[in-house]
């Protein structure tokens, strides 16, 4: 869903895209959420969080999100690791990734993907639905998307 939004929508300049963090599942997936703040300070955000997915393992909080992993995985993704490494373990982001958890929380999200568009919660999160939503939250300010 997420490179159609981008393709059609965000690359024409219609709507932005705003990823906010849910680390539901321990502390490592709330270290993640920090590695990937510290990557977009390189704007590494994108490449850097395809790599968290593809790198979960099925074993939560099991060293799979270790700093040491973090940061190789930063490497491996072309970022400044000495940089990347100290805002990590600086603790840049730990204020901001318990504010985006309280905010789900308070929005009611249980999973991921969740999408939200102009506040209105959108499920199921597929191609059309979400295609659908951002078509009707053009129209109600007058304009069209590329896709039409």
């Amino acid at each position: 869903m997420k490179p159609v939004v981008i393709e059609e929508y965000v690359e024409l300049g219609l709507v932005r895209f705003v990823s906010r963090h849910f680390p539901f599942l321990g502390p490592e997936s709330t270290r993640a959420a920090e590695a990937a703040e510290c990557a977009s300070e390189q704007s590494g955000f994108e490449e850097y969080s395809d790599l968290l997915l593809a790198n979960q393992q099925g074993h939560r909080n099991a060293g799979g999100f270790a700093d040491a992993k973090l940061v190789a995985l930063a490497r491996f993704s072309g970022l400044d690791d000495g940089e990347f490494e100290s805002c990590l373990l600086g603790g840049k982001y730990v204020a901001n990734v318990e504010r985006d958890l309280a905010d789900a929380g308070e929005l009611g999200v249980h999973g991921t993907p969740s999408v939200f568009i102009n506040g209105e919660f959108i499920s199921p999160p597929d191609v059309e639905t979400v295609r659908a939503a951002l078509d009707r939250a053009l129209a109600a300010l007058g304009q069209t998307s590329g896709a039409n």
